[in-house]
């Protein structure tokens, strides 16, 4: 499933997000919840943007591209249900790990049918 979501700073200060590391490129950590809460799958790196880091201004925004393939972190396809999606990008104020309340997105609902 291909969808894009927003990143946002909703702090009111400038924040750059950052890749830890000598790796060059940025990576958006995002996790999918299942309506108990538990963690269905999660992966850092889950898209990987052009950019070592990106500066957000208060109250900005970023769309990113992204894709989960419906399936749990042991690989096998997620039972029907609905899922909470969020996604963050790693701040130099978090050490450049996560959870980030800073640049992150709104919980998107994604529900999964029987195929």
């Amino acid at each position: 499933m291909r969808l894009t979501i927003t990143i946002t700073n909703s702090s009111s200060a400038t924040h750059t997000a950052v890749f830890p590391g000598s790796v060059e490129t940025l990576y958006v950590n995002a996790v999918a919840l299942s309506t108990a809460g538990d963690t269905a799958w999660a992966s850092p790196g889950w898209v990987t943007l052009p950019a070592a880091s990106m500066t957000f201004a208060p109250g900005g925004n970023h769309s990113v591209p992204m894709q989960w393939a419906l399936i749990d972190r042991q690989g096998t396809p997620v039972a029907p249900g609905t899922y909470r999606l969020k996604a963050w990008l790693p701040t130099i104020s978090s050490g450049g790990y996560g959870p980030d309340e800073i640049l992150h997105s709104p919980e998107t609902p994604i529900i999964v049918v029987t195929r």
